[in-house]
C-alpha cells in the first residue's frame, strides 16, 4: 500500500514519464510571446516539429491506455491521502469500492491540497470514472475511430457514460498536475488554475461546481527596465498585457537592472496596486534570474 509521498512518487514514475512524453501540459512560464516595453516590440515565436502529426496520431491511438495510467495516479493519490489521514482499509489491502466511499466523503488529505471545491471534485471524479476504468481493465471499451470518444461497458454489456476526446485529455492532464502538487508538496497558484481548468472540462463525470476561470493560454512576458523610483505599477502593466494579448491570464515580468542583473517574476501573483521593490528584500513573486 502507498503510505508516503516517496512511495507514491516511486510507484507512479513510469506513468508520469509516459504521460509527459505523450500529453504535454500547458507551460507555466512564458516561452514565446513577449512585449518589450522599452521598444514596444512584440515578439511571438512559433515552434513546429516535423514529427508532430505522427506523435499526435500515435498518442491518440494510445489514449485509452493513457487514461488507465492517469486513473492509477488518481487511485494511488487517494490511497496516499487516506494513509496521511490515518485511515486504513478494513482488510490488508484497499478495495476500490472501499476507497470510493471515502472519496465520496472527501476523506483524506494531500500535500498542497485543501478541503475545498477542488478536493471535492477530485473525490467525485474518482467515483465517477471508476466504471470506465473497470471496463478498460476487466471488460471492454470502444473507441470511435473519428471522434476518439471512449465508451466502456458494464458487466451486463450496457454502455457506460462516454468520455469525449477533450475529457480524456483533461483527465490525463489533471492526473499529471495532481502528481506534481503531491511530489512538490505545494499548490502554486498557476498550477491550481490549470487544475481547475482541467477539472471544469470533466464536470460531466464529477458534477461538482468548481470555482475559477478557465485558463487555456500559456503565460506571456513583459520586458522592461527596472524603474529608477523602484515603483512598479502592477495594474498598468497588467492592463498593457491584456491589451496586447487579449484573454491572457498569466503574465511574467522581466526587469533589467542598471548593473546587468535581471529580475523575473509572476506579475499575476503581485498585489493589484503600485508596489515598491526593495531589491535587498524581494517579494515572493519576484526573484533574480
Amino acid at each position: 500500500m502507498i503510505s508516503t509521498v516517496s512511495d507514491f512518487d516511486e510507484e507512479i514514475a513510469w506513468e508520469r514519464t509516459v504521460l509527459a512524453l505523450s500529453i504535454s501540459l500547458m507551460p507555466l512560464s512564458a516561452s514565446g510571446a513577449d512585449l518589450d516595453l522599452r521598444t514596444n516590440n512584440i515578439s511571438i515565436s512559433l515552434s513546429d516539429s516535423l514529427g508532430a502529426g505522427a506523435v499526435e496520431e500515435f498518442r491518440n491511438s494510445l489514449l485509452p491506455l493513457l487514461f488507465g495510467s492517469s486513473w492509477k495516479i488518481l487511485d494511488l493519490s487517494l490511497e496516499l491521502a487516506l494513509a496521511m489521514a490515518g485511515i486504513t482499509p478494513n482488510r490488508t489491502r484497499w478495495l476500490i469500492s472501499e476507497k470510493s466511499q471515502h472519496a465520496l466523503n472527501h476523506s483524506g488529505t494531500l500535500p498542497g491540497f485543501a478541503q475545498n471545491d477542488l478536493w471535492h471534485a477530485y473525490g467525485s471524479l474518482y467515483v465517477g470514472t471508476q466504471l470506465i476504468r473497470h471496463a478498460l481493465v476487466h471488460r471492454r471499451v470502444h473507441v470511435d475511430s473519428q471522434t476518439r470518444e471512449l465508451t466502456g461497458f458494464d458487466g451486463h454489456g450496457n454502455a457506460l457514460q462516454s468520455m469525449t476526446y477533450d475529457e480524456q485529455m483533461a483527465f490525463c492532464r489533471f492526473a499529471q498536475r495532481t502528481a506534481q502538487v503531491i511530489v512538490e508538496g505545494l499548490m502554486r497558484p498557476r498550477v491550481e488554475s490549470d487544475l481547475r481548468s482541467q477539472i471544469a472540462v470533466l464536470h460531466p463525470h464529477h458534477g461538482v461546481s468548481v470555482q475559477g476561470p478557465a485558463v487555456s493560454r500559456p503565460p506571456i512576458r513583459l520586458i522592461d527596465n527596472f524603474p529608477m523610483n523602484r515603483q512598479l505599477d502592477v495594474p498598468r502593466l497588467m492592463n498593457q498585457a491584456h491589451t496586447t494579448f487579449p484573454g491572457v491570464t498569466f503574465v511574467d515580468i522581466l526587469l533589467h537592472l542598471p548593473d546587468g542583473r535581471t529580475l523575473v517574476g509572476e506579475l499575476d501573483s503581485a498585489p493589484n496596486h503600485s508596489v515598491t521593490i526593495d531589491i535587498e528584500n524581494l517579494p515572493g513573486w519576484l526573484r533574480f534570474s
